[in-house]
């Protein structure tokens, strides 16, 4: 099986944790990809013993030619050479001159471009301002509500003015605290998150609202980090914790994501 259809796989698992399909739909899925998997790479082989059964004429083929074409070319060579010996024994000192010139230039202009170079600044770029307000945190609760109750799930959230809980771990308190200086993973990368639900909190990974909450059916918890990249408008998913860390990847749920990312650029 290759890495597209195990990227599929995953994908539907995704899906299955996340209650957008049924463990009957992800089997049935799954099936599909396998069997699709098995007929491609069949598709493939046979087309290989084909291709086999032509290549050993068009390369003795090709080897005539090359042993013509190679006479003439080295008959060529000879003529090209003895002309070209003549030529380097004239150009070689004005060929000298110019490197020693062009040397002699760049060597002036470094030393020009290191005396106009500014002094470097210990100051960094502000960090990006959210510009998160009372105002979208009521519209993602709507938003919310709506989407909870289309999924048949249950849910609380910040927006709601709740604290959640993740198996023991309480947001925003525990990001505000700066208990989970890093210990928070998104996407792979251990990243420090900070917590601006008031759109006041400057910073490169802004959280604005957490929501989690049991699908029927399933044993962990499903937590929603509503994060704020770079001022990019991303949905996180997580449903268990790794040791220490609460690994986050993007919520495969588009209907979620494009909520959110309506929410954030009205």
């Amino acid at each position: 099986m290759g890495s597209t259809d195990l990227e599929k796989l995953n994908k539907l698992k995704k899906m299955l944790d996340e209650g957008i399909i049924t463990s009957d739909e992800f089997s049935e899925m799954k099936q599909v990809i396998i069997q699709d998997s098995k007929s491609f790479q069949q598709e493939t082989r046979a087309k290989s013993r084909k291709q086999r059964g032509w290549v050993l004429p068009v390369v003795v083929a090709a080897a005539v030619v090359l042993i013509g074409v190679v006479g003439g070319y080295f008959g060529a060579t000879y003529i090209s050479q003895r002309n070209a010996d003549q030529e380097v024994s004239q150009s070689s000192h004005r060929s000298s001159q110019k490197k020693i010139d062009s040397a002699q230039k760049e060597v002036t202009e470094s030393s020009e471009a290191s005396s106009d170079q500014p002094q470097s600044s210990s100051s960094s770029e502000a960090a990006t301002v959210s510009g998160w307000n009372a105002t979208k945190q009521a519209e993602l609760s709507s938003f919310m509500a709506q989407w909870q109750a289309k999924m048949h799930q249950q849910y609380q959230g910040t927006y709601d003015s709740q604290s959640v809980e993740h198996l023991g771990i309480k947001f925003p308190e525990q990001i505000q605290n700066g208990e989970l200086q890093g210990r928070i993973e998104l996407n792979g990368a251990i990243t420090n998150v900070v917590w601006d639900a008031d759109g006041k909190t400057p910073g490169d990974y802004q959280a604005v609202a957490v929501a989690s909450g049991t699908i029927p059916g399933q044993m962990y918890p499903t937590t929603y980090l509503f994060m704020l990249n770079h001022g990019q408008p991303i949905v996180y998913m997580t449903k268990t914790t790794n040791g220490n860390i609460l690994s986050f990847t993007p919520t495969a749920n588009t209907e979620l994501q494009a909520g959110f990312e309506n929410v954030v650029n009205d």
